[in-house]
């Protein structure tokens, strides 16, 4: 199974939109009140953060590969690689800043769910879909990532029918924090921070589309 055609300039664009989303949740305007939004953002932004995950394995893997077959490092793979291993503590600090058991429960529910569909995806692949319908299957690996989209949704939503339905009110004990890392929170969502990071992604993914990076523009210059 080969995972290579995933191109890390179209997840790129996934990273550019989510950390414009993350920077102006963090302008004061909308900081003054605690919206649902917050509540909901912080769980899409957990399922974005660990399909960063799998992107960047995805990506070291290639990397790996196409170095093994032809002893050459490809220098297009390095920035993005570096994003991802950058912006996905970012993602994923929003779910464990302050939070309780029962939300940690009810994310575990939910984040085994979706496992289900990462393991179907890898079923698929490992068996292959041009086997099952005898045909090539055009953009393959992207199609593998929607049984672990659905099964995101699903473990969303029966994660969060528990927490308010059951943990919430049941488990009252559960309420409180188990910790509080507020501080680095706050230092890996500074919005300067955010800005600067939205800012090198655009152009990264513009770059990419033009088969380049900043790291061959970088290069050039040297």
């Amino acid at each position: 199974m080969s995972l290579s055609v995933i191109n890390l300039g179209y997840f790129l664009i996934g990273v550019f939109l989510f950390l414009i989303i993350k920077f102006v949740d963090r302008l004061d305007y909308f900081q003054d009140t605690e919206l649902i939004q917050h509540r909901i953002a912080k769980v899409w932004n957990f399922i974005f953060g660990l399909g960063c995950i799998l992107v960047l394995i995805n990506g070291f893997f290639t990397l790996v590969q196409v170095f093994v077959a032809v002893h050459v490092i490809d220098y297009l793979e390095i920035v993005p690689l570096i994003l991802f291993i950058v912006v996905i503590p970012i993602f994923l600090m929003d779910s464990f800043k302050a939070p309780t058991k029962n939300y940690l429960l009810a994310l575990g529910l939910g984040t085994a769910i979706a496992s289900i569909g990462f393991v179907m995806g890898l079923i698929l692949a490992f068996v292959g879909v041009e086997n099952l319908v005898g045909q090539y299957v055009r953009y393959i690996n992207y199609i593998l990532l929607i049984p672990f989209l659905l099964t995101s949704i699903i473990g969303v939503v029966i994660g969060t029918v528990i927490y308010y339905g059951y943990l919430k009110t049941k488990k009252e004990k559960w309420n409180d924090a188990l910790w509080d890392i507020s501080e680095i929170h706050d230092k890996l969502n500074n919005k300067y921070l955010l800005l600067g990071l939205s800012i090198v992604v655009f152009f990264e993914i513009f770059f990419q589309w033009q088969s380049m990076s900043l790291l061959s523009l970088f290069i050039q210059v040297i």
